[in-house]
């Protein structure tokens, strides 16, 4: 009798931890089902915004862009010649739009992936490190760069697509009708640079070559832009006050970057137009901000840009690089 009292009384508190036991698994199943939850699209916090910058919404609508306004999932984001936009996405990362670009935010971590197309320009991404699961790519007509956490660059110009990255690692594949081609992405490292050049084949079709080189010191300087950009906290509570300031501080070491930056962008430029042998004068006139006149002794009229002068002066003509003797010239006349 003994032995069936101590039975009786131990079942209900048997019963009843099984019961708080359950509801205990139950409570941590459904706070993980919770935190595993694809999260909602983020929405991205204009922090600078300088010149010609306009969205087009999903509604088709355009509008101008300024310092904290928002940018939805489905946007298209359009910056003129010397305009650029920075987008912080909460705290998972921050862009920065380049001059004359184009770019469509098709998902803001909406089931956890976050996805630009850039149909030409060049966007700077500063990422944090991704949790697991989720992801953040950018594509190009020809590629698709995917990280979890970098300072990098994704250009698309002229047919070409570049990689630049300065820290981190970017996975880089090529793209054709929207589908990868490779079966294995190339691994583009620190200090490293990708890139995707269109070529046809003897049968007339369009290949995709695939390269990887040292980043270049323009490259270099220009994600540095993106990387002195601090990842605010709630940067949505900020006043556009304190984004203007802010705003006055980054152009400030700006311009330091491109004090280093410019002359070197120059030489890049005259060194693809003297590759290119054919060249607009209005192409010329760009870079070098002037047209020179030379006028021989023999009647003959040269239009260009001299690069450099001696004994033989190297001039920047439509028809690519070409040396004239200094004493066969009898004037020079500036066009600006």
């Amino acid at each position: 009798m003994r032995v069936s009292r101590i039975s009786c009384l131990t079942k209900p508190v048997i019963i009843l931890f099984i019961m708080t036991l359950c509801g205990m698994l139950s409570c941590k199943d459904s706070r993980t089902s919770v935190d595993d939850a694809p999260q909602p699209a983020l929405e991205g916090i204009v922090l600078f915004c300088v010149g010609d910058v306009t969205v087009v919404t999903t509604s088709s609508q355009e509008k101008p862009l300024a310092i904290k306004d928002t940018v939805s999932e489905g946007d298209s984001v359009k910056t003129g010649r010397q305009s650029f936009v920075t987008i912080q996405f909460k705290d998972t990362g921050v862009i920065r739009i380049q001059e004359n670009s184009l770019v469509t935010m098709i998902s803001l971590f909406s089931q956890d992936r976050g996805e630009l197309f850039i149909d030409h320009g060049q966007v700077l991404s500063k990422l944090k490190r991704l949790q697991k699961g989720r992801e953040y790519r950018i594509k190009t007509p020809t590629a698709v760069a995917s990280v979890r956490g970098t300072e990098y660059s994704t250009g698309y110009i002229n047919g070409k697509s570049l990689v630049a990255v300065r820290k981190g690692l970017v996975e880089v594949d090529t793209v054709a009708a929207g589908e990868k081609t490779t079966d294995k992405p190339a691994l583009v490292g620190e200090g490293k640079t990708a890139v995707i050049t269109k070529t046809e084949s003897k049968q007339g079709d369009e290949e995709l070559n695939l390269e990887v080189r040292s980043i270049s010191e323009v490259e270099s300087l220009t994600v540095k832009k993106i990387s002195i950009v601090p990842m605010m906290t709630e940067p949505e509570k900020k006043t556009r006050q304190e984004l203007k300031e802010l705003q006055e501080q980054i152009i400030k070491e700006e311009i330091k970057i491109d004090d280093e930056l410019n002359p070197k962008i120059k030489k890049e430029k005259i060194i693809s137009m003297i590759k290119k042998k054919e060249n607009t004068l209005a192409e010329i006139r760009e870079v070098f901000e002037r047209i020179d006149e030379i006028t021989l002794y023999n009647g003959r009229l040269i239009q260009g840009a001299i690069i450099s002068r001696g004994e033989k002066y190297k001039v920047l003509t439509t028809k690519g690089a070409l040396d004239v003797n200094e004493n066969d010239i009898k004037k020079v006349k500036v066009m600006k």
